[in-house]
């Protein structure tokens, strides 16, 4: 079990964050996917950390299977990834949400993760699901979208009392005919307790303008993912179709504050190290982060 005096200093970091008063400058994150999904092996994935942190990130984002061992007795997993000085930024799930059939079973898998990532010293739960599933018409059907935005408030309120963040995660499905079921999603949850981690690179696919998404959502943004993207093929940051310098003056434009996570896929042609050595060298570079 978490220490009680452990737990109020989460709390207070985390607090700060959920109200605004966060370190007031965009932060490096890597996520570990870059290196395989999930690192079950406790060596590894601190090695990884200490790589990470050679490379220049700050902080981490983990498949919650990564650390999901260590929920029942997190002190020792924490003290290590301290120990590293690199913040975990939050485990990734997925729920489903919209589906009633799945929700006692997604309600119970959101409790326990994020109960983890608390008691690990993570202040974000990301969340990425299916999407709210449509009828013959292509038309978002009402009552699973209702549904589905009641437990994402539900969550939210569940993640804010003990001092996370719950991030929705979008990928394509989200983004079709101009993002109509992200700003949908918005519409329907409360500001307060459910905000945002757009994958940049699934709003380029979408023919959508990053920094347009960025004004126009930078309140609800908690995260980006950032991949670059040749056509419909990943390739290495700043090698590809988008522009991430433009996405960096968007950034500051509106004097956002948030963690910018480098999300990639392993390569066969290149090492894991190698290829987020050369994304952290481009936020640098390109983006002054």
């Amino acid at each position: 079990m978490i220490s009680r005096r452990l737990f109020v200093q989460t709390s207070a970091i985390a607090g700060s964050l959920l109200t605004g008063r966060a370190a007031g400058r965009i932060r490096a994150g890597c996520q570990t996917r870059a290196y395989g999904v999930p690192i079950r092996d406790r060596d590894r994935l601190l090695a990884i950390l200490e790589e990470l942190v050679e490379l220049g990130f700050e902080g981490f984002e983990t498949n919650f299977n990564s650390l999901q061992s260590a929920f029942d007795e997190p002190a020792p997993v924490r003290a290590a990834i301290e120990k590293r000085k690199i913040a975990l930024i939050g485990l990734h799930t997925s729920a489903r949400l919209h589906d009633s059939s799945a929700l006692e079973k997604d309600r119970a898998l959101l409790d326990r993760v994020s109960k983890g990532t608390r008691d690990l010293g993570g202040t974000h739960l990301f969340m990425s699901g299916p999407g709210v599933p449509r009828d013959e018409k292509g038309r978002m059907i009402k009552e699973a979208l209702s549904r589905r935005s009641d437990e994402l408030n539900r969550a939210g309120r569940m993640c804010s009392e003990r001092g996370l963040r719950l991030c929705i995660h979008n990928h394509a499905k989200e983004l079709e005919n101009g993002a109509e079921e992200l700003k949908a999603t918005l519409t329907a949850t409360d500001p307060e307790h459910v905000s945002l981690v757009v994958d940049l690179s699934y709003v380029h696919l979408a023919r959508l303008n990053p920094e347009d998404l960025i004004r126009e959502h930078s309140k609800r943004i908690a995260a980006v993912h950032m991949r670059d993207m040749k056509g419909r093929e990943e390739a290495l940051l700043g090698t590809g179709e988008m522009d991430y310098a433009a996405v960096a003056r968007a950034f500051r434009s509106v004097g956002w504050s948030g963690w910018a996570i480098l999300e990639m896929n392993q390569r066969k042609d290149m090492t894991s190290r190698d290829m987020v050595r050369h994304g952290r060298e481009y936020m640098r570079d390109a983006m002054k982060i």
